[in-house]
């Protein structure tokens, strides 16, 4: 079940990559820490989950955002 705290809480982009056209980063859109894409074009686009819905990543403050991914345009099947 979701808690309110989550849909209240300021959404966090972090670590944003460009890669074969594509923005990666890490964000809490769902609740917890995943990393999206989103097509990196005029108007932008929607993000979308690159993990499955069941893996979180670690809290930003444990890891460093530089290491924290990164992304190849062959790995990515989102989009």
């Amino acid at each position: 079940m979701i808690q309110i705290e989550s849909l209240l809480s300021a959404r966090l982009f972090l670590a944003p990559r460009l890669s074969g056209g594509h923005i990666y980063f890490v964000s809490n859109l769902s609740g917890r820490l995943s990393l999206y894409a989103m097509e990196a074009r005029a108007g932008g686009s929607v993000p979308k989950p690159v993990l499955p819905p069941e893996i979180a990543l670690q809290n930003p403050e444990l890891i460093s955002a530089a290491t924290c991914f990164i992304p190849s345009p062959s790995s990515a099947k989102c989009c």
